[in-house]
Protein backbone atom coordinates (compact mmCIF):
# COMPACT_ATOMS: atom_id res chain seq x y z
CA UNK A 1 0.00 0.00 0.00
CA UNK A 2 1.14 3.58 -0.74
CA UNK A 3 2.16 5.72 2.01
CA UNK A 4 0.41 9.00 2.71
CA UNK A 5 2.29 10.26 5.55
CA UNK A 6 2.99 13.55 5.84
CA UNK A 7 6.07 15.32 7.21
CA UNK A 8 6.76 18.46 8.36
CA UNK A 9 9.88 20.07 10.86
CA UNK A 10 10.01 22.75 12.75
CA UNK A 11 11.82 24.44 16.04
CA UNK A 12 10.88 26.81 18.44
CA UNK A 13 13.13 29.12 20.88
CA UNK A 14 12.52 31.04 23.61
CA UNK A 15 14.16 33.18 27.00
CA UNK A 16 12.94 33.85 29.92
CA UNK A 17 14.29 35.47 33.24
CA UNK A 18 12.75 34.85 36.29
CA UNK A 19 12.79 37.06 39.86
CA UNK A 20 12.21 35.54 42.78
CA UNK A 21 11.14 38.53 45.04
CA UNK A 22 11.01 37.02 48.30
CA UNK A 23 10.61 33.12 49.40
CA UNK A 24 7.00 33.44 47.95
CA UNK A 25 6.70 35.72 45.15
CA UNK A 26 8.30 35.73 41.90
CA UNK A 27 7.91 37.35 38.89
CA UNK A 28 8.97 36.18 35.38
CA UNK A 29 9.41 37.83 31.58
CA UNK A 30 9.85 36.03 28.36
CA UNK A 31 9.84 35.67 24.64
CA UNK A 32 9.46 33.05 22.07
CA UNK A 33 9.37 32.49 18.61
CA UNK A 34 7.40 29.10 17.62
CA UNK A 35 7.64 27.38 14.44
CA UNK A 36 10.42 29.19 13.45
CA UNK A 37 11.22 30.64 9.73
CA UNK A 38 7.24 28.40 9.34
CA UNK A 39 6.59 24.97 8.88
CA UNK A 40 5.94 23.17 5.94
CA UNK A 41 5.12 19.95 5.16
CA UNK A 42 5.83 17.24 2.83
CA UNK A 43 1.90 17.25 1.29
CA UNK A 44 1.26 19.99 -0.52
CA UNK A 45 -2.78 19.10 0.84
CA UNK A 46 -1.49 20.14 4.38
CA UNK A 47 -1.21 23.62 5.41
CA UNK A 48 1.69 24.94 6.59
CA UNK A 49 2.35 27.03 9.83
CA UNK A 50 3.44 30.54 10.05
CA UNK A 51 5.92 31.56 12.60
CA UNK A 52 4.69 33.10 16.02
CA UNK A 53 6.89 35.52 17.94
CA UNK A 54 5.52 36.63 21.33
CA UNK A 55 6.03 38.14 24.49
CA UNK A 56 5.02 37.87 27.93
CA UNK A 57 5.06 38.41 31.74
CA UNK A 58 3.38 36.68 34.73
CA UNK A 59 3.34 36.85 38.25
CA UNK A 60 3.03 34.11 41.20
CA UNK A 61 2.37 34.20 44.82
CA UNK A 62 2.46 31.85 47.49
CA UNK A 63 -0.82 32.35 50.33
CA UNK A 64 -0.50 29.92 53.37
CA UNK A 65 -1.81 26.70 51.31
CA UNK A 66 -3.13 28.99 48.29
CA UNK A 67 -0.81 29.71 45.10
CA UNK A 68 -2.16 32.92 42.67
CA UNK A 69 -1.02 33.29 39.24
CA UNK A 70 -1.41 36.26 36.77
CA UNK A 71 -0.10 35.83 33.13
CA UNK A 72 -0.42 38.30 30.30
CA UNK A 73 0.99 37.36 26.91
CA UNK A 74 1.02 38.63 23.10
CA UNK A 75 1.14 36.36 20.15
CA UNK A 76 1.31 36.47 16.87
CA UNK A 77 2.98 39.84 16.56
CA UNK A 78 4.01 39.96 12.96
CA UNK A 79 0.89 38.97 11.49
CA UNK A 80 -1.41 41.51 10.38
CA UNK A 81 -4.46 41.35 12.88
CA UNK A 82 -5.97 42.87 15.69
CA UNK A 83 -4.43 43.88 18.78
CA UNK A 84 -7.19 42.01 20.66
CA UNK A 85 -6.51 38.77 18.60
CA UNK A 86 -3.38 39.21 20.10
CA UNK A 87 -3.75 39.40 23.42
CA UNK A 88 -4.10 36.45 26.29
CA UNK A 89 -4.57 37.39 29.99
CA UNK A 90 -4.81 34.92 32.93
CA UNK A 91 -5.10 33.86 36.75
CA UNK A 92 -4.93 30.67 38.35
CA UNK A 93 -5.81 29.56 41.66
CA UNK A 94 -3.84 26.51 43.47
CA UNK A 95 -5.22 24.54 46.26
CA UNK A 96 -4.02 21.32 47.69
CA UNK A 97 -6.59 19.30 45.22
CA UNK A 98 -7.94 21.90 42.33
CA UNK A 99 -6.82 24.29 40.45
CA UNK A 100 -8.97 27.29 39.27
CA UNK A 101 -8.76 28.67 35.70
CA UNK A 102 -9.88 32.12 34.19
CA UNK A 103 -8.99 35.33 32.11
CA UNK A 104 -9.08 36.24 28.30
CA UNK A 105 -8.17 34.26 25.17
CA UNK A 106 -7.92 36.96 22.23
CA UNK A 107 -10.29 39.02 24.73
CA UNK A 108 -12.98 36.32 24.87
CA UNK A 109 -14.16 34.67 28.06
CA UNK A 110 -11.97 31.17 29.18
CA UNK A 111 -12.00 29.49 32.47
CA UNK A 112 -11.49 25.91 33.51
CA UNK A 113 -10.73 23.67 36.12
CA UNK A 114 -8.77 20.82 37.32
CA UNK A 115 -8.51 18.10 40.18
CA UNK A 116 -5.56 15.46 40.95
CA UNK A 117 -6.82 12.39 42.07
CA UNK A 118 -3.82 10.64 43.32
CA UNK A 119 -2.16 9.31 39.53
CA UNK A 120 -4.66 11.37 37.42
CA UNK A 121 -5.56 14.39 36.75
CA UNK A 122 -9.29 15.59 35.58
CA UNK A 123 -9.49 18.99 33.57
CA UNK A 124 -12.33 20.69 31.57
CA UNK A 125 -11.56 23.85 29.92
CA UNK A 126 -13.79 26.17 28.19
CA UNK A 127 -11.99 28.83 25.44
CA UNK A 128 -13.25 31.28 22.80
CA UNK A 129 -10.98 31.31 19.72
CA UNK A 130 -11.33 33.93 17.14
CA UNK A 131 -10.94 32.47 13.42
CA UNK A 132 -11.39 36.11 12.22
CA UNK A 133 -8.90 39.17 11.49
CA UNK A 134 -10.87 41.07 13.59
CA UNK A 135 -12.60 41.21 17.03
CA UNK A 136 -15.48 38.84 17.47
CA UNK A 137 -15.64 38.05 13.59
CA UNK A 138 -15.53 34.71 13.90
CA UNK A 139 -15.93 33.18 17.36
CA UNK A 140 -15.66 29.82 18.18
CA UNK A 141 -16.50 28.45 21.61
CA UNK A 142 -14.62 25.43 22.54
CA UNK A 143 -14.51 22.44 25.34
CA UNK A 144 -11.95 20.15 26.34
CA UNK A 145 -11.69 17.52 28.77
CA UNK A 146 -8.34 15.92 29.75
CA UNK A 147 -7.44 13.03 31.83
CA UNK A 148 -3.79 13.29 33.18
CA UNK A 149 -1.98 9.51 34.12
CA UNK A 150 1.15 10.26 36.00
CA UNK A 151 2.83 7.28 38.29
CA UNK A 152 5.24 8.76 40.73
CA UNK A 153 7.94 5.98 40.53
Amino acid sequence: FPSHDTVGYGADVGLQYVRHIDRDTEISIGSSVTDVGGVRFSSPQAQSVAMNPSVGIGYSRKIEMMKVKFAADLRNLDQNISLSNKSHFGAEVSLPVIKLYGGLNQFNLTYGAAMDLWIFRLSLFSFSEELGVQYHQITSRRYMLQVDFSLPI
